[in-house]
């Protein structure tokens, strides 16, 4: 049974809103990497200070950035491929039974007799990068987080016993700076008073 006008006018329309959402989709998604991007960079800089004590609150504070925006973008990156493939299921049952060789392909075809895209490997390979950015992202702040904790009580601990023994720490660096002291020459002389 070939489509008619008014199904027609509702698959143009399914197809636009499932346009619209690949937008957005890809829109939520390029804002995901930017945010990310924009964070990553200070996070590495910060690695590589010399005191690294003096940097660990900025650097934590980097890491709770990261992950908040890991968490805010995540939801609406859900939200879109839930539309789409509730729009694409809405197309299925549309082309369910229909002929059409303009408007149905096969796996519109496919589509229609499972009434579910989450079957549809080519869709679900299509979408594997928003769908799986999030939580890349979200694992790395947390191991940065868990490096930057470790990292700093490690540094903690050295300056916190240099802290608290000062002159062992001090004798140790002086006797690391000290000239060796020259060769003794022992001197044979015979005492000419004594001898007399």
């Amino acid at each position: 049974m070939p489509l008619e006008d008014p199904d027609i006018a509702r698959l143009k329309f399914i197809r636009d809103e499932v346009k619209h959402e690949f937008n957005l989709l890809a829109m939520r998604s390029t804002i995901l990497v930017t945010c990310q991007s924009f964070l990553v960079v200070p996070f590495a800089i910060l690695n590589t200070a010399q005191n690294f004590l003096w940097v660990t609150i900025p650097a934590m504070l980097i890491c709770v950035l990261g992950i908040a925006t890991t968490l805010l973008i995540r939801r609406p990156i859900r939200t879109a491929h839930q539309m789409i493939d509730h729009w694409l299921v809405k197309q299925a049952r549309l082309l369910k039974d229909k002929d059409d060789e303009v408007y149905v392909t096969d796996r519109d075809k496919k589509a229609a007799h499972q009434n579910d895209e989450s079957y549809d490997h080519v869709h679900r390979e299509s979408l594997s990068f928003s769908r799986n950015a999030p939580l890349a992202f979200l694992i790395f702040w947390i191991l940065a987080l868990i490096w930057i904790l470790v990292r700093s009580t490690a540094t903690g601990t050295v300056m916190y016993n240099e802290f608290l023994h000062p002159r062992s720490c001090e004798i140790k660096s002086e006797q690391s700076d000290a000239p060796t002291p020259p060769a003794t020459r022992v001197l044979n002389e015979t005492p000419s008073a004594a001898t007399g």
